[in-house]
């Protein structure tokens, strides 16, 4: 189970045995926090402290695509984070969000054609994203995601 809510994931920790897996967006803060007057944002969550005291509570992190690999201003992908690895060394797993076909939503890498409607290398830039150590990533077209993780898998 997934959400953007703190608080929420908070208390369904204490009383479920399933997996909870706290969403964090690439800006802004969670609602829960801001109206309860805390000001934290998602940025906060993603520190080292952050991120320990997301694993009191939750099996995961399921983080926007660009907190991985940020993009540059002109939309190419850059080096990768240190989020990867400060996740797992809270022990969360993490997963990306959320891969789409196209152009409009890939990388300048990975697009292809003129058209923001039409179909880029999504693939790649998931496995990209999988070579940086995220362990699943979240998909509108499974297919092309488990294409990425077969190749990935397969070297």
């Amino acid at each position: 189970m997934q959400s953007f809510g703190v608080s929420v994931l908070r208390r369904l920790s204490r009383s479920t045995q399933v997996r909870l897996v706290q969403l964090v967006d690439a800006t802004g803060s969670p609602y829960d926090l801001t109206i309860s007057g805390d000001g934290r944002a998602y940025a906060d969550l993603i520190t080292a402290s952050g991120l320990r005291e997301i694993s009191t509570y939750a099996f995961g992190v399921g983080v926007h695509k660009d907190l991985v690999i940020p993009r540059s201003p002109d939309g190419y992908l850059l080096a990768p984070t240190t989020s990867v690895a400060e996740a797992h060394a809270a022990q969360l797993a993490v997963y990306a969000w959320t891969l789409r076909n196209e152009n409009r939503f890939l990388s300048a890498d990975h697009r292809r054609g003129a058209t923001p409607e039409a179909h880029g290398e999504a693939a790649a830039e998931a496995r990209r994203l999988l070579d940086a150590g995220v362990d699943g990533v979240v998909s509108d077209f499974p297919d092309t995601a488990l294409a990425a993780r077969r190749l990935a898998c397969s070297q």
